[in-house]
């Protein structure tokens, strides 16, 4: 729980740099650490599940805002995934990463401008 609210510290405080971090870092080190806090259930250390998943979904919000398209990758993948094999249900954290996101208007003309020429690519 202190690395965790370290972290959200460090992002806090820490603005400029932590938006020069490496997707890679972002991808391979904090994400694919982040997302299993997100999904846990119990308690760990003391400190209840729903403790270690909200100060999580913190980072994973404030990592967002600066490196929203590895996050968002994280979870498209994820859906591909689940698409081409709808028999595996584990792994799931990925999905739930969705609820943190920090989605600027920008991020949703962008998205919903992809989702309108989706459409109309399948309705020809």
């Amino acid at each position: 729980m202190i690395i965790l609210d370290t972290i959200k510290q460090c992002f806090e405080m820490n603005v400029d740099e932590s938006s020069l971090l490496p997707d890679d870092v972002v991808k391979k080190h904090l994400l694919s650490n982040l997302c299993p806090l997100i999904t846990q259930s119990g308690t760990q250390l003391g400190y209840s599940s729903k403790e270690m998943q909200l100060l999580a979904g913190k980072i994973v919000y404030l990592i967002s805002k600066h490196h929203f398209s590895s996050v968002f990758e994280r979870i498209t993948k994820r859906i591909a995934s689940l698409t081409d094999n709808y028999e595996d249900s584990s792994g799931g954290d990925e999905l739930d990463l969705i609820q943190y996101l920090h989605v600027p208007v920008e991020g949703l003309i962008v998205l919903f401008k992809g989702r309108f020429v989706t459409n109309a690519t399948l309705k020809n």
